[in-house]
Formats: C-alpha cells, sequence, structure tokens
C-alpha cells in the first residue's frame, strides 16, 4: 500500500482568524485614543471595517456555513448536505 500524503492546512482557521481580529480592533481603538483629533480620520473607518469582518466571522463560525459540503448526484433537488 502506498503512504497517505499528509493534507496541508489551507490557511488558518476561523478562531484563529477571529482572535486576530480582535486585537487589530483593540490596537486601533488604543490607536484612536492616543491621537490628537486632527490626525484621526481614518481610523474610525479602520474600526468599522474590522467590527464588519468580525461580525461576518463569528456568524460563520457559529452557523458553520464555510464547512458545509453539497453533493448533487445529478438530478434537480436531491442535493445532499452534511
Amino acid at each position: 500500500m502506498a503512504k497517505k500524503k499528509k493534507r496541508r492546512k489551507s490557511g488558518e482557521s476561523p478562531r484563529q482568524t477571529i482572535k486576530k481580529l480582535k486585537v487589530q480592533l483593540e490596537e486601533a481603538k488604543a490607536l484612536m485614543g492616543s491621537m490628537p483629533p486632527g490626525n484621526r480620520s481614518s481610523i474610525p473607518l479602520q474600526i468599522f471595517k474590522l467590527e464588519d469582518q468580525l461580525r461576518i466571522l463569528e456568524g460563520h463560525l457559529l452557523s458553520k456555513f464555510d464547512g458545509r459540503i453539497t453533493i448533487v448526484d445529478g438530478s434537480f433537488g436531491s442535493g445532499k448536505k452534511r
């Protein structure tokens, strides 16, 4: 028998991505608090985008939307979801 090759992981898991986004969000909020009022024009937009990404990823993690596999055997309407 031939040895099975190990599968490479394609990127990081959603939990790791969520942790990374939370850290980035905390850093952006801390940076906004320490900057003078005239220089923080792009920070609120960055915070908004990070919060949006975080909300979407947490939703995917809860619903397992990104891990769903659909098997279709050829006829319409007979697909199976795992």
